[in-house]
This record gives structure tokens, sequence and C-alpha cells, in this order.
């Protein structure tokens, strides 16, 4: 079967998604935190921001039960609270009861763990926008996934597509969405590889080294902007680390 067209209309989405909002995405991000069932008693205290997106007074996020993140990261989050109170005004010593640096690894993980989710929602919610089928519905067509990556690595696509972006001034948007609909495809919602655990045999790392090996032969591009383009990439691109704590609504 082929999907040239259904892959065509993807790659021309994915050109045109706006940017990833950093504020929407701390906004959404609190919101959804505030709904922690461990958290409940501060509930009515913490501001609630407009929200938006499916699933706004849920744990649900890009139709994965995100409820063990959240819950851990409002964990981490009071911990850290209670390590930073005055002093003065700690007259049980509370702050002896949290672990600093531990509320903070924590929160880095798992920060990079929702930013996955969100980006997922934040693409599907984008293509429904436009009529288009989303990811999770493409991650369900046979093969789909397979032809995806490939036509990424194809020489013409890499030295066209991918080097306009590269070329261009911004965040490059594009190819890290492309990277990241090639990981959602292959592997569904809420199952992206981690950068640390699962990167190198992840799909998105074979495309990576196709592009880097492809476009070190164009004339136009020097090495130190092959190296830079990719290792914006590997940081920017944040995966979810697949450890069992998340799994599709029924």
């Amino acid at each position: 079967m082929s999907y040239s067209t259904t892959i065509r209309a993807l790659v021309t989405a994915l050109k045109k998604i706006p940017s990833f909002s950093s504020p929407d995405y701390i906004n959404r991000l609190h919101d959804k935190a505030r709904h922690s069932p461990n958290i409940g008693v501060f509930f009515n205290s913490l501001v609630s921001f407009p929200t938006f997106g499916p699933d706004a007074d849920s744990l649900i996020i890009d139709n994965v039960d995100a409820s063990a993140y959240l819950t851990l990261l409002a964990e981490a989050t009071a911990a850290q609270a209670l390590s930073d109170l005055d002093p003065s005004v700690d007259g049980h010593n509370l702050r002896s009861c949290a672990n600093q640096p531990n509320a903070q690894i924590s929160n880095g993980t798992l920060i990079t763990n929702l930013t996955s989710l969100f980006y997922g929602e934040y693409i599907n919610t984008y293509l429904r926008s436009i009529g288009s089928p989303d990811l999770h519905t493409l991650s369900t067509q046979p093969g789909l996934a397979d032809a995806f990556s490939a036509q990424l690595q194809v020489p013409q696509f890499v030295q066209g597509e991918v080097y306009t972006d590269m070329a261009a001034a911004g965040d490059h948007k594009f190819s890290l969405s492309l990277l990241f609909a090639c990981d959602y495809l292959h592997h569904g919602p809420g199952q992206i590889p981690s950068v640390d655990a699962d990167y190198a045999s992840a799909p998105s790392s074979t495309v990576v080294d196709t592009w880097t090996q492809q476009l070190s032969q164009n004339p136009k591009v020097t090495m130190p902007d092959v190296v830079a383009f990719v290792r914006r990439r590997r940081l920017s691109y944040a995966q979810l680390q697949t450890a069992g704590m998340s799994s599709p609504c029924p």
C-alpha cells in the first residue's frame, strides 16, 4: 500500500504548525497537576488558568493516563517548596522533612516526560483542527510508520526539506516535529523512547544519523553546522522515558 499522499499531507501540516508556546504549556501543566489527588487539600488555593485543549480537568494527556507523572510532580514540587521555607516561619522545622536534591532531580525528569506527552497532544490537536488525521490515528495504519521513516531518509528530502529547515534561523520546529512524529507513529502515544535509555534504537535516531551523513556531503554545509543542528535536536527534542508509568486510556 502506498502512503505517499498521506505522508505528503502530514509533512505539509508539520511544516505549518505554530511554535509550541512555553507559557501555554506551563499553564496547562499547572492546571493538570492541581488535579492530582495527593494535593487535593490545596486545590482551591491553587489559581486555575484558562483551560484549553481536550480533557482539561482530568489527568489525561494525549489519551494517556498521566496520573503517575502528575502525582509525582506534585509531590516533588511540594517537597521543594517545603525545603525553601523561611526558617523564621518554619516553627515545626518542616524543611527537615524534604529532600531538596531529590525533589529537583525528580522534577527535571518528570518535566521531560510530561513535555513529550504535551507535545504529542499539541501536534494532534493542531492536526485535528485543520481536518487532518492525528498521529494517534495514523499510528494504527499498517506500514505507515516504516514508510514515513523511509521518506525522511530519501536524499532529495534531506537535501531539500531538512536542509532548508537547518539553514533557516529559528527553533527548527519542523525538523523536530518530523522526528517526534517518526517515533510516535512507531510507538504510539506516551511511548516515545528516552534520550538516555532507548534513544540509540529509536527510529528517529536512525533518521538523524542519515541526516548527518547526507547533510555533511552538501557543499553548502559545514560540519560544525551539521553538528550544531544535530546537537540542538538531541537537546531540544524532549522524549518520554518509558518506565511503565503511563498507559493509553481504554
